[in-house]
């Protein structure tokens, strides 16, 4: 069921512009230029939307130089680009070729090793046609191994501390779809910024986000910049809330502007944009179509359950293997296999199993007493959905 990858990016482009303009009334008056903020200890100013230029892959070489400095003429001027994105980062040179002084550019490795980051970094400088790069960042450091291997005296950062000292480079960053890893990292290593997914599902599939690494990065000065505000294209539907909240938690939003189309719409939120109150995200939490009577708001007012089940818990090894995005509606055969892909986008499966055998108490233990769903204020039907959630655990096989 799972899509290729070029499967997968052309049925993202082809969604991506299904836009719903939810409550207009909570966004600001509209202003003439897109809000700058400072980048975190950086110092740096920037807009408060950056183009992430992964879909880029899609564009011929003509379309995605007239995108960027389209979207560079509007006053955003930050991009974020990798190596490992098919050949975005020489459709972004031939831009940066002229109008490098005028944004903030950030690219990535995938490499482990001191010497293997060194060579890509080498290369992104010719594909970008720069002489340096605002900010390198780690890119997907998902497993303990690839986290012990980075701090390694011949591993990425040594290359990447080298790399600053010759003026290459100017900060370091890290980015993960493990945030237990994340905040390890974090506490590990004086890192200038993070990037990670902000957006309103995930907030409930991953609270440490939220609850933990954020409040850190504050506190200690490293620049949040939000990826996956639209949840992978999961949240398309409410598409400017979604990036209002984004917005609110983060410094930069990095945004997937794949059309002209798509970057006004998201120029245009950005423009308008205005914080949202408590009050505002927890009715939208509420009313959000996208979490409905399915996903888990970690409210917690379900408990106690008379056997012991921590329910929230479940919910959360649910949301670490599918995002709580399987429901089992069957919306059609492309769009089905399109969510399927989308959920076992982080690949954190053999994390969720290990998380589901630490349980005190399996969902297997359910009495069906029926508590836990009158006192559930979102109506969701907790005993078939715990009941679900350990069949699709229990059956999965790494």
């Amino acid at each position: 069921m799972k899509l290729t990858r070029r499967e997968f990016l052309k049925t993202i482009a082809t969604t991506a512009l299904s836009i719903w303009a939810m409550d207009e009334g909570l966004l600001a008056e509209e202003k003439k230029e897109i809000p700058k903020r400072k980048l975190g200890k950086m110092g740096v100013e920037t807009s408060i939307i950056g183009i992430g230029c992964f879909h880029l892959i899609e564009k011929t070489e003509e379309e995605a130089v007239n995108l960027l400095n389209y979207i560079i003429d509007e006053g955003v001027n930050y991009v974020d680009v990798a190596p490992s994105y098919g050949d975005a980062e020489l459709k972004v040179g031939k831009v940066m070729r002229k109008r490098r002084n005028e944004v903030f550019l950030a690219t990535k490795t995938h490499e482990r090793t001191k010497r293997g980051t060194q060579q890509l970094l080498e290369q992104s400088l010719k594909r970008l046609q720069t002489d340096h790069i605002d900010l390198v960042q780690l890119h997907g450091v998902s497993s303990w191994e690839d986290l012990g291997m980075v701090f390694e005296p011949f591993g990425a950062i040594a290359a990447l501390e080298e790399a600053r000292r010759k003026g290459l480079i100017r900060f370091i960053g890290i980015s993960s779809h493990r945030p237990d890893i994340l905040f390890k990292a974090i506490k590990l290593y004086n890192f200038d910024s993070i990037l990670v997914w902000v957006n309103y599902l995930d907030r409930f599939n991953y609270p440490i986000i939220h609850e933990e690494i954020l409040p850190y990065a504050r506190k200690n000065g490293i620049a949040i910049i939000a990826m996956k505000a639209v949840g992978d294209g999961l949240l398309r539907d409410s598409a400017r809330m979604a990036i209002r909240y984004a917005l609110t938690h983060s410094d930069v939003a990095v945004l997937g502007m794949n059309t002209i189309a798509q970057a006004k719409l998201d120029i245009d939120v950005a423009k308008r944009f205005k914080p949202l109150t408590k009050e505002e995200e927890e009715r939208w939490f509420k009313i959000a179509p996208e979490l409905g009577n399915f996903v888990c708001r970690q409210c917690g007012k379900c408990l106690p359950c008379p056997v012991g089940i921590d329910i929230p818990k479940v919910f959360l090894v649910e949301g670490a293997f599918d995002r709580q995005v399987i429901d089992g509606v069957d919306r059609g055969k492309e769009e089905n296999q399109w969510r399927y892909t989308l959920a076992h986008w982080y690949g954190n499966e053999r994390w969720a199993k290990m998380l589901y055998e630490d349980l005190a108490v399996k969902p297997t233990a359910c009495v069906k007493c029926g508590q836990c769903e009158e006192r559930c204020p979102y109506k969701i039907p907790v005993m078939q959905r715990i009941e679900s959630i350990a069949k699709k655990i229990e059956e999965y096989k790494p």
